[in-house]
């Protein structure tokens, strides 16, 4: 049952960034996560802080995520934007090789050059438009079948 409300608290909280509601997202991603930790959460934990201008606090969600899934490619790729984002080229470059590993189709250099020609403002843009439902609704594994049927349903 917990795993279930979790995961139902996790799949509201998606649909609330999707719908801009970021104020809603936090609350239902951390009542997620006190139930359970997912993967799910974690990263639109990590959105939300971000958005917030709370990097710290984003960093901090998306190396628990990490922690215990090292290849998922939106934290990996969100934890890139970040470092650019702030324009730290050398570690976002790095991340973005990580990236690669896990996702071929990535082009590192055209991300990178794309950051380094915007503005700082610019670059935090660039990195929050990171929220790709269907990457998200991959970090459920036995759920993704009864997510997608939510998103569904809610017309996202």
């Amino acid at each position: 049952k917990g795993r279930e409300d979790a995961s139902t608290l996790s799949l509201l909280a998606l649909a609330e960034g999707l719908c801009g509601d970021w104020k809603a997202c936090r609350k239902r991603a951390e009542q997620s996560l006190s139930l359970e930790e997912s993967a799910a959460a974690l990263f639109l934990l990590a959105l939300v802080h971000l958005r917030d201008g709370r990097i710290a606090a984003a960093e901090g969600r998306l190396d628990q995520l990490l922690a215990n899934a090292p290849e998922s490619v939106p934290a990996l790729r969100l934890r890139a934007r970040i470092l650019l984002a702030r324009g730290w080229w050398t570690k976002g470059r790095e991340a973005l090789e990580r990236l690669r590993m896990m996702d071929p189709s990535v082009d590192a250099e055209a991300e990178e050059g794309l950051f380094r020609g915007l503005s700082a403002s610019g670059r935090r843009d660039r990195a929050l438009s990171t929220l790709d439902a269907g990457e998200v609704l991959d970090m459920w594994d036995p759920v993704t079948e009864e997510a997608d049927v939510f998103l569904r349903q809610v017309d996202l």
